[in-house]
C-alpha cells in the first residue's frame, strides 16, 4: 500500500477485504493471463489495469460515512438534521 496517496488517520476504515471471494481472484488471474496489468494497490497510480477493490470494514462490518463522521458528533447542540427537506 502506498503511503504516498493514502491516508491513514481518518476516521473511517479503509482497508484490502481480508479474504477476497474467489471469483474475484479467478477474475484477476485471467486478466492477468490477458495480459492486462494487475495491482496489489489500484489506487497507487495503475490507471489502465485490474486489481483487488478497498472496503470499509472496522471490526467485521461494514462502516458508513454516517458512522465515521456523523455517529460521533450526534450530541453536538449545535447540529441539526433535517430529513425530507
Amino acid at each position: 500500500r502506498n503511503a504516498e496517496v493514502r491516508g491513514v488517520s481518518g476516521p473511517l476504515t479503509v482497508a484490502p477485504t481480508a479474504v477476497p471471494s474467489p471469483v474475484v481472484l479467478a477474475g484477476l488471474h485471467a486478466a492477468a493471463e490477458l495480459g492486462f496489468e494487475t495491482a496489489r494497490d489500484i489506487r497507487s497510480g495503475l490507471e489502465t489495469g485490474f486489481g483487488l477493490t478497498d472496503g470499509n470494514i472496522r471490526n467485521d462490518v461494514r462502516q458508513s460515512a454516517s458512522d465515521a463522521y456523523l455517529t460521533p458528533v450526534l450530541d453536538r447542540p449545535n447540529l441539526h438534521i433535517v430529513t425530507d427537506a
